[in-house]
């Protein structure tokens, strides 16, 4: 009589094998897929410390500049002058406000309209911060308006997914 061959000593290697393999893939996989993440995130955590780094120097120049124009109405004030003659003292000034809050990374362009000094700020790489002060009858100030926005002045672009045509 023909002995059958033992089952218990049998192992299937190629099910075991592939079953590994898929197993590797897969890990393989999601560790591009985490590193690619965590590159993604170091990037956008860089831009995001440059933007508010760029949103506090924004403010410090345009804090600087009303606190000029707010020295320059407490002299007028203090010499007895009209809201006319206090805005004419003001004018020529007003370079010189804006060349004081300006540093190396901020610029500052400020300009008389009317009973309003309008101010804009821009830094290196686009935030803007509007700003608009209306001087009352008593030289008192109204910031009426301090807007910052961002603008994208030197942002890279992006590589392009489709360059070919729209047609099938």
């Amino acid at each position: 009589m023909m002995q059958k061959p033992s089952q218990s000593g049998n192992m299937r290697i190629g099910l075991l094998t592939i079953l590994t393999l898929i197993i590797v893939i897969v890990l393989s996989v999601l560790a591009v897929l985490e590193i690619s993440t965590a590159r993604a995130m170091s990037a956008l955590t860089q831009r995001q410390s440059t933007m508010t780094s760029e949103a506090y120097q924004a403010e410090v120049a345009g804090q600087t500049l009303l606190a000029s124009i707010d020295a320059q109405l407490q002299q007028s004030r203090t010499e007895g002058r009209t809201r006319d003659a206090a805005l004419n003292a003001l004018s020529p000034k007003l370079t010189g406000f804006s060349s004081v809050a300006s540093t190396k990374d901020v610029t500052v362009v400020t300009k008389l309209n009317g009973t309003n000094v309008d101010a804009t700020v821009t830094t290196a790489n686009g935030r803007t911060l509007s700003i608009s002060v209306a001087i009352g009858e008593d030289l008192s100030y109204d910031v009426t308006s301090w807007r910052l926005a961002a603008v994208a002045a030197n942002e890279a672009e992006g590589p392009s997914l489709w360059t070919g045509t729209s047609s099938n």
